[in-house]
């Protein structure tokens, strides 16, 4: 019995992959590609995308020299976060600011 079953499940086995590999899949159709790009036959979204892209250039043309105007001469000296506290030379033993120390450089 358990030999009749497992021979059923062979030629059944090699039956489907026979089949698969003799059946071809069908040639995909193309269509004719266009000489010219076609323009869709309702471009009413053009006009309001390139206002919004015109009012982004003009508030970055006034946004920039502002946020030029507002900073700070000299960025404040940066350190590591990767090293271990106090090794910087800039913060007390515990590793935060120690205000009352005298600045060394």
């Amino acid at each position: 019995m358990k030999s009749g079953l497992t021979i059923l499940l062979l030629v059944l086995t090699i039956g489907s992959a026979a089949q698969a590999k003799s059946a071809t899949p069908p040639a995909p159709q193309r269509e004719a590609a266009p000489a010219a790009p076609v323009l869709p036959d309702n471009p009413q979204w053009v006009r309001p995308l390139l206002i919004g892209i015109a009012g982004l250039f003009i508030a970055a043309a006034f946004i920039g020299p502002l946020y030029r105007l507002n900073l700070p001469d000299e960025l404040p000296p940066t350190h590591s976060h990767d090293e271990p506290p106090g090794s910087s030379h800039r913060h007390g033993p515990g590793g935060t600011i120690d205000f009352s120390a005298p600045d060394r450089h």
